[in-house]
């Protein structure tokens, strides 16, 4: 129904620390258009990705 685990409802796990403007985000997110989603997703691992590289050369 929510799909979320028993941990977040009680406040443990990785979601639990979230910023609910953080997690208002993804619920949008979900209400996109799959195509709309797909791009979106693809947007934000580019950029993941780019941070992780640099911070891998600023070792």
């Amino acid at each position: 129904m929510f799909n979320v685990s028993v941990d977040y409802i009680i406040g443990k796990g990785e979601l639990a620390t979230l910023d609910k403007d953080l997690l208002k985000r993804i619920e949008d997110i979900e209400k996109l258009d799959e195509v709309t989603k797909q791009y979106l997703f693809f947007l934000i691992d580019n950029v993941i990705q780019n941070n992780k590289t640099k911070k891998a050369f600023n070792k």
